[in-house]
């Protein structure tokens, strides 16, 4: 049986992060915010799988349709809100020194982290697919409430 090895940039669910820092008032990011990443709706995603299985590729690099900075993420999450942007470059020699403390930490606590520090300063642009925009996305969320709707990751 062939193997197709899938390689996203982002998923809309992880710019819920995002949408939630916009929501408490302020996002916090590391280095200047101009790293880019096209990440992608889950159902495009899913699209995009079955097409790649169906070709039998054996690795699919894939984003979704808009390629924007971390700044145009926070930007995109405060414009849904109907907020003010509020957003906070951090230097990046904190997410790096976080980076090099890690390994002490279990793997259980240190690998996602390392994962997660590591990707925030990369830019990471994939092939574009799909039709469904973060902006898009982030509108529904919206809530006079507060609250975040919790469903299924997209």
């Amino acid at each position: 049986m062939p193997a197709t090895v899938i390689a996203p940039t982002g998923y809309f669910s992880d710019m819920g992060e995002i949408l939630a820092m916009a929501r408490r008032g302020r996002v916090w990011l590391f280095g200047d915010g101009s790293q880019r990443l096209n990440p992608i709706h889950g159902a495009d995603l899913a699209t995009a799988i079955a097409d790649a299985t169906d070709a039998e590729r054996g690795w699919v690099e894939i984003g979704g349709p808009d390629v924007m900075t971390q700044d145009e993420i926070a930007r995109a999450a405060f414009a849904a809100l109907g907020a003010k942007p509020r957003i906070t470059h951090l230097p990046d020699t904190l997410r790096r020194t976080a980076l090099g403390v890690l390994p002490i930490l279990p793997r259980r606590l240190s690998g996602p982290a390392r994962f997660f520090l590591t990707a925030l300063g990369l830019d990471m642009v994939a092939p574009r697919f799909g039709t469904r925009h973060l902006a898009d996305h982030f509108a529904p969320l919206r809530r006079r409430d507060g609250a975040i709707p919790q469903g299924p990751r997209s």
